[in-house]
């Protein structure tokens, strides 16, 4: 795993990324007491998927990008546009293991060669067992 003192040695920083999605309704903004209340909509559901980056320095940097949907190639695009906009500092990626990071051949090429220059993408994994050591009881959740 990678550490913040390996990534201040190469003046580096370290990020989190992460997706998430919005599901946006309609909302009801006024209603009177003991009536029905109504919502127009058009019968459309609409999501918003967005990944997102945030940096540990002392200034955080926060690096979002709205996507039409989760899949590989989404997700190449958002990091190129991260490797773009850190180009003069070496980026430490942290991920999950989510589906939509699963590059196709294309993209593991381009994530090669980036690698070479100026990022680093390592997954995040859970450890086997989540029982503390030492009361060998399951942490609260």
């Amino acid at each position: 795993m990678v550490s913040l003192r390996k990534a201040r040695q190469c003046r580096g920083v370290v990020a989190f990324g992460d997706e998430a999605s919005f599901w946006l309704a309609g909302t009801l903004h006024r209603t009177r007491i003991c009536h029905k209340p109504r919502v127009d909509t058009f019968g459309m559901r609409k999501t918003a998927h967005v990944f997102g980056v945030i940096t540990l320095e002392k200034r955080p940097r926060f690096l979002y990008q709205f996507a039409p949907k989760f899949n590989a190639k989404t997700f190449l695009e958002f990091l190129k546009e991260l490797v773009r906009r850190s180009r003069r500092r070496k980026t430490f990626l942290i991920i999950d293991n989510g589906p939509c990071h699963n590059l196709n051949e294309t993209g593991k090429q381009w994530l090669r060669a980036a690698i070479g220059s100026n990022f680093f993408a390592c997954r995040h994994t859970r450890p086997s067992s989540t029982r503390s050591k030492a009361s060998g009881k399951s942490p609260r959740r």
